[in-house]
């Protein structure tokens, strides 16, 4: 079955597996830290603001999608399904704000760390890691490899693609 976070766009989900064990595969999109004003009336942060204040929630959309995801993958595993996240988190793993961190404290999900000993700029246009992999401590046992690849090797993004073998 599929679910996304109709009308923000900001995650969807696919549940695959059996009835007795049930994976849930999310891929997310947090937008940026950045400042919400007019003359950003562009960007993804400034829409998704715009959506949620209609609705008379105050704050940062970055904050609110965070909120938002930590419930929606916390639902998931109170349903009795495994995660994989796969998210362009738009923050480095050691940021002040890391999500991250919070994922792993609120919902108990690991990173599965590529590449260990490296950074790798999964961004065109940055210098560090802002796409990542965690999952549920029962999957970790069967990722058999994983690899972040070259831009545009997989698809014309400014992204590098991520790919696992589960």
């Amino acid at each position: 079955s599929r679910e996304s976070d109709k009308p923000y766009g900001r995650w969807s989900t696919i549940l695959i597996g059996p009835p007795q064990h049930n994976i849930a595969i999310v891929t997310a999109y947090i937008v940026c830290n950045t400042p919400i004003t007019p003359d950003r009336h562009y960007t993804a942060t400034y829409q998704q603001w715009l959506l949620v204040s209609r609705k008379g929630i105050k704050g940062h959309s970055r904050e609110k999608a965070i909120k938002d995801l930590i419930q929606h993958i916390t639902n998931l595993i109170t349903q009795g399904n495994d995660v994989i996240l796969m998210m362009d988190a738009n923050s480095t793993r050691d940021a002040n704000n890391s999500v991250l961190k919070e994922i792993h404290e609120k919902c108990g999900l690991v990173e599965f760390n590529l590449h260990q000993d490296m950074v790798i700029p999964t961004y065109r246009y940055g210098t560090q890691q802002v796409d990542f992999m965690m999952v549920t401590n029962k999957i970790v046992p069967y990722i058999a490899q994983g690899h972040i690849q070259e831009f545009g090797l997989i698809c014309n993004s400014d992204h590098r693609s991520i790919i696992v073998d589960i």
